[in-house]
């Protein structure tokens, strides 16, 4: 529902996803979990506090902390994720290769496939003291 261009202008900003994904309560930033949620900065840092000590588990958990008008929808909100970001950085002497990638967790369990959606890799030559 973007238009191309400003899905193009996100594109620095924001990883697109090739699916509609639910934000995952237990990563997302204070600034988001308030605007999805409609609560105020102090209460969505209470949240981020709060999964700090104990990642929540299910909805209902994260609904208990809540107003009781404010309303908890799957397709927007959930307790985990299906995507990831991996990076990685390697130094060989002056040398340095960082790549980072977007990759899907596929099943669950001993079946589960990851997937590459993403990579993306850069080299440069390390600053010297």
């Amino acid at each position: 529902g973007v238009d191309p261009q400003s899905l193009s202008a996100l594109v620095p900003l924001v990883d697109i996803l090739p699916t509609r994904t639910p934000v995952n309560v237990n990563t997302a930033p204070r600034e988001v979990l308030a605007a999805l949620l409609g609560i105020d900065l102090g209460s969505a840092e209470r949240l981020v506090q709060m999964r700090q000590k104990t990642a929540f588990e299910a909805l209902d958990k994260v609904q208990q902390q809540l107003r009781p008008d404010v309303v908890l929808k799957e397709t927007r909100v959930n307790v985990g994720s299906s995507f990831f970001i991996v990076t990685g950085r390697l130094r060989l002497d002056e040398r340095v290769l960082e790549e980072r990638s977007v990759v899907q967790r596929r099943g669950s369990g001993a079946s589960a496939e990851v997937a590459l959606i993403r990579r993306e890799r850069s080299a440069q030559f390390a600053a010297t003291p």
